[in-house]
This record gives structure tokens, sequence and C-alpha cells, in this order.
């Protein structure tokens, strides 16, 4: 489910109210249902409206207007869980142009987005894409815009859903007994609950250009500790440059794992998804073909982190990811094998259609 998507093994303030600071009002927060109706249609537009596509030498495509948006959103405590129920029905405008050829025309259309809802994945939306026009250009942009746009559309919808989880729902949180901090304030500034955590291991690690833990490096309490290597081969139907994006861009990096996520793509750079409960630094980025990180989890001794090296290589329709991570300690293996597999590799394959050819 998307709220155990949310966490690697964490309570999520946002899903569960955890025993609150002033002890009051423990399993009941103080309301039952927030309409995110407005809010919605707001976003939705925000995230559509002039929302472009363009492929060299192939086509061009532009959301022109919103007409129709139909629908409602809600977000609902239940037994102390935050529980979002959505349903819209959208019809979108477009016009665009087929590049690279004689043919100038430009072309209108129409997309209906049809089960926009809680029941669905962003990559299991489905949209009809229609053309004004009979000739074999409409056609032919027809298809492209149904093959290329389509997705890249799925992905904005799959923002909607993230945004309304995270920036609607910031400012319904009530602060743990654990937790010092205030609650967040509706804003999208997402950094802030993750910068302990990561200024903490920072002063460990010495610097993003401070010496590498050697394996079987020592904990906290100055014991050796045991460490394991992890090695992963994954096929993904996307170029690898679309692949490369999704583990370095914040906003896929938070459609994907369906929480809070930053990231600064660059040498040195931090990143911090799920609330903070994954931390670290890319140390190389070589787009499309290799990304080396160091990872942690907020369990593991602190200061500690796994190196990964990841290379994605182009293969038959797609792209082969090959993920080496070193330095995992040896009782968080297993955790970490699994969150790979079912919060990276299957939720992006989810979350952006990379999983099969479509027949």
């Amino acid at each position: 489910s998307d709220s155990a998507m949310a966490k690697w093994g964490e309570g999520d303030p946002r899903w569960i109210v955890e025993e609150r600071a002033d002890a009051k009002n423990v399993n009941n927060w103080h309301w039952t249902e927030k309409n995110a109706t407005q809010w919605s249609k707001d976003k939705l537009r925000e995230l559509l409206v002039g929302f472009k596509v363009s492929e060299a030498d192939s086509f061009e495509f532009r959301v022109s207007d919103m007409p129709k948006c139909d629908g409602e959103a809600t977000a609902n405590n239940r037994k102390a869980k935050l529980i979002f129920f959505y349903e819209w029905t959208i019809t979108l405008d477009w016009e665009g142009q087929l590049l690279g050829c004689d043919n100038k025309t430009k072309f209108k259309g129409k997309v209906e987005v049809i089960n926009l809802s809680e029941e669905n994945s962003a990559s299991e939306i489905d949209m009809d894409v229609s053309v004004e026009s009979s000739s074999n250009d409409a056609f032919k942009l027809k298809e492209l815009v149904r093959r290329v746009a389509v997705p890249r559309l799925q992905t904005q919808l799959g923002m909607y859903i993230d945004q309304l989880r995270t920036e609607f729902s910031q400012n319904l949180i009530l602060p743990t007994k654990g937790d010092t901090g205030k609650p967040a304030p509706a804003t999208s500034n997402a950094a802030a609950p993750a910068a302990s955590t990561v200024t903490r291991d920072r002063t460990v690690i010495a610097g993003s250009d401070g010496p590498k833990a050697p394996s079987g490096s020592a904990d906290s309490s100055g014991a050796r500790l045991a460490t394991k290597k992890l090695t992963f081969k994954e096929e993904f139907f996307c170029a690898p440059e679309d692949l490369f994006r999704v583990f370095t861009q914040e906003h896929l990096l938070a459609a994907f794992v369906r929480a809070r996520a930053t990231a600064d793509a660059r040498e040195g750079g931090e990143f911090s998804l799920c609330d903070g409960s994954i931390t670290g630094f890319f140390d190389e980025l070589l787009p499309p073909d290799r990304l080396v990180m160091r990872w942690r989890h907020r369990k593991w001794p602190a200061g500690h982190h796994s190196i990964c090296e990841l290379k994605f290589r182009p293969s038959d329709g797609g792209t082969q990811l090959e993920l080496v991570q070193t330095q995992v300690p040896e009782k968080e293996v297993e955790f970490t094998r699994n969150s790979w597999q079912e919060h990276y590799f299957r939720a992006i394959k989810q979350t952006f259609g990379y999983g099969g050819k479509l027949f």
C-alpha cells in the first residue's frame, strides 16, 4: 500500500498518530475530514496547463487549457490514520505539431483523464487522446502524444497525488512526544525535516570530500562494524538518461517514494528521502552512465554510510541497472535488499510505467 511505501520501517507521523507531546487527544485528531477539492483543482491546473513535451526532430506538444475538472478530494482521519479519497475526470485541450518534416501544420486535440482516483497509481491512470483533424500527419502526431506525452502527464498527476499527501497534510500534523520540532508549516520547503540528521552525519564524515570509511568500519561505540556487499541487476523499459534523472531529480524521487524528498544533484550535494529516513551525498555524477553516492538509513549506527555505485547500461528496448552497494551493516542486509527491490525498483516501474513493454 502507499502508506507502507512511504516509510521504510519507520513510523511516519503523516500516516500514524503517535503519542502526542502534550499527552492529549492521543488517538483522535482535532478534525475528521478536510475538503481538498479546491486545493486540488488549483494544483491540477498548475501541474497540467502549460505543460510541454518537445522531442527534437519528432514533435512538440503543449497543454493549452483544462476546460473540465470535475470531482472531489478529501483528507480523512480514520482511527488515527490519514486517508485520502479523490476522484477526478479531467479534459485537457492540447496543441502540437510534427517536427523535422515539411508539414508545419499546428494540430489541436483533447486528452480525457478518466480514472484519476486513490485506487490507481500514476501509471494506471487512463487517458484518451483525440485530434481534431483526420489527416495522416494528425494521426501520426496523436500516436506520438499517446506514446510519449501521456506517460509524462501521468508523472505530473503522480506529483499531484504526492503533493496532496505532503503539502496539503503538513499543517495538520501534530508533534509526537519524541519530536522536539514544531509541526511542519504548510509550505513546499521540504528540506527542513532532514536537516538535523544530515548535518550530524556530515560532521562525522568530515565533509563531502572526506575519506571514505573502510569496509568493516567502527560504529559510534568504537566497535568494529561487520558489513556486507549487495549487488543487483534490474531491467527498466526506458532510456538510461530517463532512469538517471529518476535517481537524481527531486520531483521524480518524491513521486516514486510517495513522501518528501530533497536532492542537490552535484558532487558533494546532499539528498534526503522519506522525510529523512534515507540520507546521503552524491559523490560522482556521470549522466547517463554512472552514479556514485553515500547512502544511509536512519536506523544505522551514527555517521555510517554505505557506498552505492549505479551503472546504467543500454539494453534491448531499455536500460539494465547494475547496482553495487558496499559497507551495508550486516544486520541490515535483508532489510536493505528488500527496500531497494520494493521501494525503489518496483515503485519506479509502477510510478513511471517503466516495468514492461506495452502490448
